[in-house]
């Protein structure tokens, strides 16, 4: 009869409401996916998921695993103040790096226990030239790289000497100037180019107990890496690296 049919039209009329709200919703998240409307089923769509490595996109931001960080570096400058440009290879090998994303930590093998990442989102870091996975995220210099392959972390943001704490079992030596001529007053042949392998330490590692801040070292000449810092030229060494203190 007719109220039936008045019923009827009624469920019509709200079905075809709730599809156009339907269609108007998909519409919306299409054409303004900035908004982060939610589509019916999945997640929502929003700008910010974006994310790019080395020409691939991503669904989500990258996760290091286990003890690996990932390092932003930081930017060099190559132009010296009268606007100059350098063209040493340090340019092309910065070393120090922000950490942006750090994994947990590492599984102790013995007791299952986990040692936390010694690392954390926002931390200054000293790299070596050639270590970690170097890649292009977000547009921008990376590279992956092991916890335990960090040279040291500054405490602040600053990469200066005073605040930088050496990794592990790892010391900063400032190198000694070479003696240019004897005790008796005779120059030293080639004495200025010799590179000198002593020095004071000025930062120990938490690794390596039997070196102290203040304490002159002998280390062998093939260890360690070099560490500018303020201009100057430091070395960093393994603790085992050296061979006496006084």
């Amino acid at each position: 009869g007719l109220p039936s049919f008045y019923a009827r039209s009624r469920r019509l009329l709200a079905a075809g409401c709730s599809m156009a709200a339907a269609m108007l919703c998909a519409l919306t998240a299409s054409f303004f996916p900035s908004l982060g409307v939610h589509r019916p089923f999945g997640r929502p769509v929003t700008a910010s998921m974006s994310h790019q490595l080395n020409n691939y996109k991503l669904d989500g931001p990258l996760v290091p695993l286990g003890n690996q960080i990932l390092v932003k570096f930081s930017p060099v400058d190559d132009k010296t103040d009268s606007g100059l440009i350098l063209t040493s290879m340090a340019t092309e090998k910065p070393k120090e790096g922000t950490v942006v994303a750090a994994g947990p930590g590492r599984v102790d093998p013995q007791t299952c226990a986990l040692d936390a990442n010694p690392f954390a989102v926002g931390d200054l870091v000293l790299l070596s030239e050639y270590t970690g996975e170097k890649v292009e995220y977000d547009g921008e210099k990376h590279v992956l790289l092991d916890a335990d392959a960090v040279l040291g972390k500054f405490d602040g943001a600053e990469p200066l000497a005073d605040l930088f704490q050496p990794a592990l079992d790892k010391v900063l030596v400032k190198l000694a100037k070479a003696a240019t001529e004897t005790s008796s007053g005779i120059a030293i042949a080639g004495a200025e180019e010799e590179e000198s392998n002593q020095g004071e330490v000025v930062a120990v590692g938490v690794k390596a107990p039997a070196l102290a801040v203040g304490d002159r070292v002998l280390y062998d000449k093939l260890a360690g890496c070099d560490a500018v810092l303020e201009g100057r030229t430091y070395k960093l060494v393994p603790a085992a690296e050296c061979f006496a203190k006084w």
